[in-house]
């Protein structure tokens, strides 16, 4: 049974109950509550409420918020052509640089659709989505070295292209 609820920080509610199901516990701090069991000092509700504050304005990741996003160097038609290119020697690493660079770009996408509760969830996902993008960045450059050096047939992406996902 809840015995009461008042806002604490930004963004949070701060949840003070006397029983509960873990279950249901569970789900109030995924949803961005701070659950505190009863009882419960007026100094002790303070001092939760200081530490969840001094939470949210740690940062999550250690990267710029304004870094830039590396463009993409292959769309997924040429990641799809090397998926399937055939090898002289038993060698399949342009299948699967090319795999490596498919999923990078999807999750990529995927960090931007990612479902926000609030603000640092919105800076968590924004600094995936660079995180990643800088990883799938390095391993076309890798990809663009193997097929420069085994000579291999790839239509490069078009400037006006939009991203592939």
């Amino acid at each position: 049974m809840v015995h009461e609820a008042m806002p604490c920080v930004e963004a949070d509610i701060e949840l003070v109950y006397g029983f509960g199901e873990t279950a249901v516990v569970e789900r109030a701090r995924k949803l961005g509550m701070l659950p505190i069991r009863a009882p419960v000092t007026p100094r002790a509700l303070e001092s939760a409420c200081q530490e969840a504050s001094a939470a949210l304005k740690e940062p999550v990741l250690p990267i710029a918020l304004g870094a830039e996003v590396p463009a993409r160097l292959f769309d997924n038609e040429a990641l799809a052509a090397l998926l399937n290119i055939e090898t002289k020697v038993r060698c399949e690493c342009p299948r699967h640089l090319s795999d490596l660079v498919f999923r990078l770009s999807a999750f990529e996408a995927y960090s931007l659709d990612c479902e926000n509760r609030n603000e640092r969830d919105a800076t968590l996902h924004a600094q995936l989505h660079r995180m990643v993008a800088r990883a799938r960045a390095q391993m076309e450059e890798a990809l663009g070295y193997l097929i420069q050096f085994e000579g291999l047939e790839v239509a490069p992406m078009a400037e006006d292209a939009p991203p592939a996902e």
